[in-house]
C-alpha cells in the first residue's frame, strides 16, 4: 500500500539523517515524495519538501533547500494551511539571511560543524 510505504520511506530518511548517510536519505525522501504524489497525499508531499529542504540546508545545499521549501509552501497554500505557509516562508527568509541567529532557529549551526559542504 502505498500510503503506508511513503511514511516507511519517509522514516527510513530521516533515520539516514542521524546516521550521516545524507545521500541515502535524499533518495529516500525522492521515493518518498513520489509514492505520496501517486497516493494523492498532498499534505505530506509538502511535510517531506519541506524535511528535505532542512536536511539539504543543514548540508549546505541551499539552492536545493530553498527549492523544495518553495515548493511545500505552494503545496501547503492551496491546501490552505496558513499557518504553515508562514513558518515555512520564516524559515525560507531566515536561511536566505544567512544569520547566526537564523541558522540556529534552522538547526544548522551543529551540523555544519561535523557535516561536509557540498556545493
Amino acid at each position: 500500500n502505498g500510503n503506508i510505504k511513503f511514511a516507511e520511506s519517509m522514516l527510513v530518511a530521516e533515520a539516514s539523517l542521524s546516521d550521516g548517510k545524507f545521500t541515502d536519505a535524499f533518495a529516500k525522501y525522492d521515493v518518498s515524495l513520489q509514492l505520496a504524489k501517486e497516493c494523492g497525499l498532498r499534505q505530506y508531499r509538502a511535510l517531506i519538501l519541506d524535511r528535505w529542504g532542512n536536511a539539504e540546508a543543514a548540508t549546505g545545499n541551499h539552492g536545493k533547500s530553498h527549492h523544495h521549501w518553495e515548493t511545500a509552501l505552494s503545496i501547503y497554500k492551496e491546501w490552505g494551511a496558513e499557518a504553515v505557509v508562514r513558518q515555512v516562508r520564516q524559515k525560507i527568509d531566515l536561511a536566505q539571511k544567512r544569520h547566526p541567529v537564523a541558522e540556529q532557529a534552522l538547526g544548522l549551526v551543529a551540523a555544519q560543524q561535523s557535516i561536509p559542504t557540498f556545493e
